[in-house]
């Protein structure tokens, strides 16, 4: 339903907006309205709170390079001064100026130690180690008669009848010819006595289908 406004009505409604516009605040470019109230308790406190109070400045020192130093701190917990480690430093902890353990003495025959001078140059005056056979001493060595009885291949025969009659221990001869020691190529060797075989050839062959067959039909 339409209505319309005397003028009357029409200034009260003007003071109305004139009141609000009087209340408001002016926009600021980059500022926007905050629901926290900046209090005049606060203002007073920050007002009381001298200029720069709170702004730190660490103490500079003197840059070191790398090393093994040590340092003096203040009450602070700042690094007042340095200074590099000595000698005196150290054994002033009760660390000895030198480790009696870590130092030697020449080798002797009886103990431990460094090779001296002298040594090394005998050690350098030799040649290779495989240029010298000299053994000072043998523990073991083999005598004369421990190596008199062995094998000696003396050659091959075309059968039995070839065998020499005249022998020594441990002459050994090829038999190519099949014979009663063995198979063509049996080796045989003179124990001093008589001949005694240490082996022949054996050939070994596929088995045939048929064979197969015959053995499973023998079960």
């Amino acid at each position: 339903m339409a209505k319309w406004i005397s003028f009357e009505n029409m200034k009260y409604t003007m003071g109305k907006v004139k009141a609000l516009l009087n209340g408001k605040v002016d926009k600021v470019e980059g500022k926007g309205l905050s629901a926290n109230d900046y209090t005049t308790a606060e203002k007073t406190k920050l007002a009381g709170i001298a200029e720069g109070a709170n702004k730190y400045v660490h103490p500079l020192h003197t840059a070191k390079a790398s090393g093994f130093y040590k340092v003096t701190i203040d009450a602070e917990g700042h690094v007042s001064t340095v200074n590099a480690v000595t000698k005196a430093d150290i054994t002033a902890l009760g660390i000895p100026a030198q480790d009696t353990n870590t130092t030697y003495e020449p080798a002797s025959a009886s103990a431990n130690g460094l090779m001296s001078a002298a040594d090394k140059s005998k050690l350098d005056a030799f040649g290779a180690a495989s240029t010298y056979a000299k053994v000072s001493a043998l523990a073991e060595y083999a005598k004369k008669t421990d190596i008199t009885n062995v094998y000696r291949y003396k050659g091959t025969v075309a059968d039995v009848s070839g065998l020499p009659s005249a022998n020594a221990a441990g002459d050994v001869y090829d038999i190519q010819a099949e014979s009663t020691y063995g198979p063509a190529g049996t080796n045989v060797a003179w124990n001093g006595k008589a001949w005694d075989a240490l082996g022949g050839k054996f050939a070994i062959t596929e088995a045939t289908t048929a064979e197969i067959d015959g053995i499973f039909s023998a079960l």
